[in-house]
């Protein structure tokens, strides 16, 4: 576990993922200077992973696509919301989609695992939630993390 200075910690992984997932993605990370004591290297998978996700359902369509991270830091915990501008999840399987082996490309190469191991990730290991919200143009994921994983019980799961 290490400190963790969100907005340039966030910037410094996601923007050279453009140029390795064949997609021309804009990144647009902005809010406040959370600073968070948790696991990089999970967290850093995590974002990737929604990146991933982005690439391969969102901008299916499209070389290039629309990222937005917004940092809201409050006294306990800080809120990632990650935001891309692709085809969007319908309302009805909001609900679903960080489940085990849900997947809306059935025999497409996809076992629907890549989000229920970042719910995992982000509740086991980093201490915190996410969701899936609803929203008007893209897919939108809010993480809620502790300001300090270490101070977490472990038995609130």
């Amino acid at each position: 576990m290490s400190k963790i200075q969100l907005p340039s910690f966030i910037s410094h992984r996601l923007y050279p993922l453009s140029k390795h997932l064949g997609k021309q993605i804009e990144f647009k990370i902005h809010g406040d200077e959370g600073v968070i004591t948790s696991y990089p290297t999970i967290l850093n998978d995590v974002l990737k992973t929604l990146v991933i996700n982005s690439c391969e359902h969102a901008f299916v369509n499209t070389d290039q696509g629309v990222v937005e991270v917004i940092i809201k830091a409050y006294t306990h915990v800080v809120e990632i919301t990650y935001q891309d501008n692709g085809v969007g999840i319908n309302d009805e399987i909001l609900h679903e989609i960080l489940t085990p082996f849900y997947t809306t490309n059935l025999g497409g190469n996809h076992l629907g695992l890549g989000l229920n191991v970042v719910f995992n990730a982000v509740k086991y290991n980093l201490r915190g939630k996410i969701g899936a919200e609803s929203c008007k143009r893209g897919a939108r994921f809010v993480i809620s993390l502790p300001i300090d994983a270490r101070l977490v019980d472990d038995t609130s799961y």
